[in-house]
């Protein structure tokens, strides 16, 4: 599985909608994967063809969710989410190399108030050279460290306040990958969500 390249995308201070271009060069069968992190726990509406792949959310304060898809041979130049009027930030990458059906081998979650490290669980992968994502989000508009041996694909806040970071690695050999950690530079509540794709 290799990475391609990612898009971000935030609503500044707060709007009924998210919309993330589609990452550059995508070609067909590419497993796109989006990720949003909105204030509130209200319902996000995924635009059509878009799988969710984890749905998370903190008390009253924050959503965190991440979508997933196929490339098809013809991809729009971006994809629109809607919900409430409220901020929202996030980003879509592009992985070349991954199986076109039933991606997804499994997932796990965290929720954390107040701190300044987001914490990813570890999962049990099952096959050998899977992808492993993190997706960090947080309450405010903070910056995110990169994850202890992963690679972060990419940053996004909103100036209303919310963030989210999307960190990656190979897992060479199928077994636990431990937890992985991000430092943030404003303590909010926070949700870190961990899946890993073959």
């Amino acid at each position: 599985v290799s990475y391609r390249t990612s898009q971000t995308a935030n609503n500044g201070a707060g709007s009924t909608s998210l919309t993330i271009n589609v990452p550059a060069g995508v070609a067909a069968n590419d497993l796109l994967v989006a990720h949003l992190a909105v204030r509130g726990n209200g319902a996000i509406t995924a635009p059509g063809g878009w799988t969710p792949l984890v749905d998370t959310t903190n008390g009253n304060f924050i959503r965190q969710t991440t979508y997933y898809r196929i490339a098809g041979g013809s991809e729009p130049t971006s994809y629109q989410w809607t919900f409430a009027s409220t901020p929202a930030a996030g980003g879509m990458s592009a992985f070349y190399g991954v199986k076109s059906t039933s991606p997804v081998d499994v997932t796990g979650t965290t929720q954390t108030a107040n701190s300044t490290t987001a914490t990813a669980p570890s999962v049990t992968t099952a096959a050998n050279d899977a992808l492993v994502l993190a997706f960090f989000a947080v309450r405010t508009s903070s910056a995110f460290d990169q994850a202890g041996g992963m690679n972060e694909l990419y940053e996004s806040s909103a100036s209303g306040g919310v963030a989210a970071a999307t960190d990656s690695m190979t897992q060479a050999t199928a077994g636990p990958t431990g937890a992985k950690t991000s430092g943030v530079t404003s303590a909010r509540v926070l949700v870190s969500d961990r899946p890993a794709v073959y």
